[in-house]
């Protein structure tokens, strides 16, 4: 599994993938106005977000990482991605039983929301938990053994 993570790791990176990434000289880190990240030409000048409950001057307006954790959150989600592809595999060889409801495709939901809360919060989850449970600790092997 390791050889893929590679392989598409280095073609993300050498077809200009992460260009996106400001040059910052020294720099290892880059704040970016969350206003700049909506590219829908008919989104721009729209709020952000619509807010329930909450006051609008508590809200963050700009988002600072480094390229280092960018490609953990990628290297991450095409963990999730080569896992679940192999669980639709097995369901469809029919190894899996009942149902099995995948996760491939919405990778960035259990990175964001890892990304934002610590192991003392509460996690609850009915199904679809296979990424979640990756990012909470467990192997790729224990949420496949556990499928079949």
């Amino acid at each position: 599994m390791q050889k893929v993570h590679t392989s598409v790791l280095n073609r993300a990176c050498s077809s200009g993938f992460f260009k996106m990434m400001p040059n910052r000289g020294l720099s290892t880190s880059v704040t970016y106005e969350m206003k700049d990240l909506i590219l829908d030409p008919e989104q721009k000048g729209k709020p952000l977000w619509h807010l329930h409950h909450l006051e609008e001057s508590q809200m963050p307006t700009t988002a600072t990482t480094t390229k280092e954790e960018l490609m953990t959150y990628l290297r991450n989600m095409i963990e999730m991605r080569r896992t679940e592809l192999e669980a639709d595999r097995l369901y469809k060889a029919k190894m899996i039983r009942g149902f099995c409801h995948l996760y491939d495709g919405q990778e960035s939901i259990p990175e964001g929301m890892e990304a934002a809360l610590t192991f003392d919060d509460a996690l609850i989850t009915a199904y679809r938990d296979h990424c979640q449970a990756l990012k909470r600790g467990d192997t790729p092997y224990a949420v496949i053994a556990e499928m079949v």
